[in-house]
């Protein structure tokens, strides 16, 4: 073997050797960024409904970003402690929503609709601030009333 050859060969192996490497750090972000949920569930209310919000709040935070490939339902199950087909449901809930998709060959993705991403953002806030009022409204709070709360803790 001539030396060229051999340089040649050994870049070739560095060349494979870093693409490996950025593939098992790609890897181990998206296993740190799954890891990172806190999966502490209600037992009072349905697991799957708890998932999906879980997971939603994820795909609309930009945690899990368009067209990103989403950790496999068997994996996340292991993750949350739940039940593969609870996951399962959940994923089901989510592709028929549209926020992912299900691709044949390579798992499920976020949807790449950012439309879809932004109006669920949306009607997630509204649901927050809707039980907010609601809340405040229990504890004897008008709506001036809360307007003015907002105001004295604003920085």
């Amino acid at each position: 073997m001539s030396q060229g050859a051999s340089t040649e060969t050994m870049c070739d192996k560095q060349q494979g050797t870093n693409s490996r490497n950025k593939q098992q750090e790609t890897d181990n972000k998206k296993q740190e960024r799954m890891m990172e949920m806190a999966w502490e569930l209600d037992a009072g209310r349905p697991i799957y409904a708890q998932l999906v919000e879980r997971i939603q709040r994820k795909i609309v935070s930009g945690q899990y970003r368009p067209g990103e490939k989403l950790p496999s339902v068997r994996d996340l199950a292991t993750v949350a402690a739940v039940n593969p087909n609870t996951m399962q449901k959940a994923f089901a809930e989510l592709e028929r929503s549209g926020l992912i998709v299900t691709q044949r060959t390579s798992g499920r993705t976020v949807t790449e609709d950012t439309e879809l991403i932004r109006n669920t953002r949306e009607q997630l806030a509204v649901g927050h601030v809707r039980n907010f009022m609601n809340n405040m409204q229990e504890l004897g709070y008008q709506k001036e009333e809360i307007k003015d709360f907002f105001d004295k803790i604003q920085p």
